[in-house]
C-alpha cells in the first residue's frame, strides 16, 4: 500500500482538493471510492460501509471536480458504483476517428489540484485493487511548478474533451522556465514514438508484457540509435515470461539483445507490472509497455495506443543506482501465443461499442452520447428499469421520475445487440446533482411531524431512501407505521397535508420552492407519494377498516395538494394517486353525505 499512502500524504499537502481527474487502462470503482476520492475529505476506507455513508460522502465531494477516464472494455463490472463521480468509458476508435481499430487506452495519469498547488501521479499503476496493493509498479511524482509541466498534463485531458478553462487561472502562477522533465502522451502530436524522446545509448527496459514479434521490435530499436537492449521482464510462478517460446529463444542466441533480473532475486511472487526505459542520459516512466503499439515504433496513428508517461535527463550516478545490478536471466520458459490470447481476454470485457449516459435530476431524465450508427439496432437496459429493454435511440425521451429511488442506488447500464447480446455495460454520469434527494422520510408520523413542524424544511429524522447490498435490512426504524390510533392520527393529518397546502399557495410564484415542494425535499410530494403507496399497500393488505378508512382520507389529502401543486407548476406535473373506496369499509347514508360534503369543499375525488 506504499502508492496508497503517498497519495494520502499528497492530498494532505495541498488540501483542500479541487480538481482531481484519473485516467486508467483497467478500472475498479471500490477503490476510487472507497480508497481514493474519500481520502480528499479525511475519511478512510472504514467509514464507508452503509448507503448512508456513502450519500454523506457524494455532500462532502460535492465541491471537487472529479473525473475517471478508462478503457471502455476495461470495467470491472462486478464491482458496485455507490458514489455521483463521473467514470467515463474512452473507445480510441472514437477518438481517432475511424471505424475500427486494435489500440487500447492504456494511460495511468492523476492531476491532483488542490489550494496549495498541484502534482502530477504517473506511471504503470492502474486504478485497480492490485495495482494500489500487491504489484510491484514504477510511479512517477512530480510536483506541477512550470507553465510548461502543467499544459502538458492538461493538455491529455483537453483531448479528451474536458473543459481546462477553471485550471488555467492556476498554471498562470506558476514559473515559465524549463525543467528538467517532460509529460508526454500520444495525442499530443501527430506520430508519437517514444525513441525520439530517449537520449542514444544503452537501454534498459522493465516491462511485463511483450510484443508478439518481439525481435522484430527489438531490430527496429536497435535501429533508433540503441544498439544494446537489456530487458528485465515479469516471471511468473510457473518461471515464464510473457515472449512467445521462439521469439525467446532468438532471444537467447542473439549477442545484442539480453535477458536479464535483478542480482537480488524478490520473493515477492505478484504481478511486476512496472514500465520504465532507461538509458544513460534519460529516464522514462509511464504506461508503455515493450510494443510496438504502446511506444509508436513503425505503427499507423489509428493503431497506436494511447499512453502516457514522464521522460526525465538524468546523469551517469543516478542511471547506474536505478540500473542496479543486473545479472542475465536464463532457465526461463516462453509462452504459446494462446496463452498469450487467453491472458488478454481476461483482462477484457467482450464489448465492441461504447455509450455514455448522463442522468439528469433536475428534469429526471436520460441523455446520451455515442458514435454507434444505426441506435434503432440496440436496446438497453436503464438504472430505473434493469429488467426492460428499450430502443437505443429511444434513452433522450425517458423519465426516471417515478422510479428515481432505484437511480439512486442503481447506477449500471447495458447496451444489447439484435441478438440480445451484451455489448457494453457502463455506469451513468449523473448531472444536477445537487438537485438529487437520497434522503426521505421513511414513515408517516415522521412526515406528518415534519410538515406541521415546516413543509419546507428537512426534518432531522429523515433517513437514506435505499439500503447497500451488503447491509441488514431489519432496521425497524425503516418499517412503515400506518395504524389508525384514533381521532388524533385525523386530527394531526389533516392539519399536516392543510400546512403543505398552505405553502402550495405561498409559493405559487415561485417556481424554485414549488420545484422543491414537489421533488427535492424530504417530505416532497414525489416521496409523500412512495411512502402513502407503501402505506395503502400494506393497509388493503391487512383489511383493518378503521387503517382503510384513514388512508381513503390520507390519499384524498395528498391529492387535493398534488392538484394545486400542478395548478401552479403547469409543467413537469405529478399523477395524482388512483384509489377507490374498498369494499370492506361499511359506509352509512350520513358518512355518504358527509364524504359528498367533503368532495364539493376540499376538492375529494372518490365516494
Amino acid at each position: 500500500m506504499k502508492l496508497y499512502q503517498k497519495f494520502k500524504q499528497i492530498v494532505e499537502q495541498i488540501k483542500p482538493i479541487q480538481t482531481a481527474w484519473f485516467t486508467t487502462f483497467n478500472m475498479d470503482p471500490e477503490l476510487v471510492e472507497k480508497f481514493l476520492v474519500s481520502a480528499f475529505v479525511g475519511k478512510g476506507p472504514e467509514e464507508l460501509k452503509t448507503a448512508e455513508d456513502y450519500e454523506a460522502l457524494n455532500l462532502e465531494l460535492t465541491a471537487i471536480d472529479i473525473k475517471i477516464f478508462y478503457d471502455y472494455k476495461a470495467l470491472n463490472i462486478q464491482s458496485q458504483k455507490r458514489t455521483t463521480i463521473d467514470i467515463i468509458p474512452v473507445n480510441v476508435a472514437d477518438i481517432y476517428e475511424t471505424i475500427k481499430t486494435d489500440a487500447i487506452f492504456h494511460p495511468k495519469v492523476i492531476y491532483l489540484r488542490g489550494e496549495k498547488g498541484a502534482y502530477l501521479i504517473t506511471g504503470s499503476a492502474n486504478l485497480s485493487i492490485s495495482a494500489w496493493s500487491s504489484n510491484r509498479e514504477s510511479i512517477s511524482i512530480k510536483k506541477l511548478t512550470t507553465v510548461d509541466n502543467a499544459n502538458q498534463v492538461l493538455s491529455l485531458f483537453e483531448e479528451l474533451g474536458v473543459d481546462i478553462s477553471n485550471e488555467e487561472q492556476f498554471v498562470d502562477t506558476l514559473n515559465d522556465v524549463e525543467s528538467n522533465w517532460e509529460f508526454v502522451h500520444t495525442l499530443m502530436e501527430s506520430q508519437f514514438n517514444l525513441f525520439n524522446e530517449l537520449k542514444k545509448g544503452e537501454l534498459y527496459v522493465w516491462s511485463p508484457y511483450f510484443s508478439k514479434e518481439s525481435i522484430k521490435l527489438f531490430d527496429a530499436i536497435k535501429s533508433e540509435g540503441f544498439p544494446e537492449i537489456n530487458i528485465v521482464p515479469h516471471v511468473s510462478e510457473a518461471n515464464k515470461v510473457n515472449i512467445q517460446t521462439s521469439e525467446l529463444d532468438k532471444i537467447f542466441a542473439s549477442d545484442d539483445y539480453n535477458l536479464c533480473q535483478p542480482k537480488r532475486k524478490d520473493d515477492h511472487q505478484s504481478l511486476h507490472h512496472a514500465k520504465v526505459w532507461l538509458t544513460p542520459q534519460t529516464l522514462a516512466v509511464g504506461s508503455w509497455n515493450c510494443s510496438f503499439r504502446a511506444t509508436g515504433l513503425n505503427m499507423p496513428k489509428k493503431q497506436m495506443n494511447i499512453e502516457a508517461g514522464v521522460i526525465q535527463d538524468i546523469d551517469t550516478k543516478t542511471f547506474n543506482s536505478l540500473k542496479g545490478d543486473i545479472v542475465s536471466l536464463n532457465g526461463v520458459e516462453g509462452v504459446t501465443v494462446e496463452e498469450l490470447n487467453k491472458e488478454w481476454e481476461e483482462v477484457l470485457n467482450p464489448f465492441c461499442l461504447s455509450v455514455e449516459i448522463m442522468a439528469d435530476w433536475e428534469s429526471f431524465s436520460y441523455s446520451m452520447k455515442s458514435e454507434i450508427e444505426k441506435p434503432e439496432n440496440y436496446t438497453i437496459s436503464l438504472p430505473h428499469a434493469p429488467n426492460d429493454k428499450i430502443s437505443l435511440n429511444t434513452v433522450d425521451t425517458t423519465s426516471f421520475r417515478d422510479k428515481y429511488i432505484r437511480v439512486l442506488k442503481n447506477k449500471s447500464f447495458t447496451v444489447f445487440d439484435k441478438n440480445d447480446k451484451a455489448v457494453f455495460q457502463g455506469f451513468i454520469c449523473e448531472e444536477n446533482k445537487e438537485q438529487r434527494q437520497p434522503y426521505a422520510y421513511v414513515n408517516l408520523s415522521d412526515l406528518i411531524s415534519s410538515l406541521i413542524d415546516n413543509p419546507s424544511g428537512e426534518g432531522s429524522v429523515k433517513q437514506c431512501q435505499y439500503k447497500l447490498s451488503t447491509e441488514s435490512d431489519n432496521d425497524t426504524t425503516s418499517k412503515i407505521m400506518s395504524e389508525y390510533k384514533g381521532t388524533e392520527s385525523y386530527y394531526f393529518m389533516f392539519v399536516s397535508f392543510q400546512k403543505l397546502l398552505d405553502k402550495i399557495d405561498e409559493s405559487k410564484k415561485d417556481k424554485t420552492a414549488l420545484d422543491k415542494l414537489g421533488y427535492r425535499l424530504p417530505g416532497s410530494l414525489l416521496n409523500i407519494k412512495n411512502l402513502v403507496a407503501e402505506s395503502i399497500e400494506l393497509a388493503v393488505k391487512e383489511k383493518k377498516e378503521d387503517d382503510l378508512l384513514f388512508h381513503f382520507f390520507l390519499i384524498e389529502e395528498v391529492n387535493r395538494c398534488i392538484k394545486r401543486f400542478n395548478k401552479y407548476i403547469k409543467t413537469n406535473t405529478l399523477d395524482v394517486i388512483s384509489f377507490e373506496m374498498p369494499k370492506e369499509i361499511t359506509i352509512s347514508r350520513k358518512d355518504k353525505k358527509f364524504i359528498k360534503l367533503l368532495k364539493e369543499e376540499l376538492e375529494y375525488d372518490a365516494i
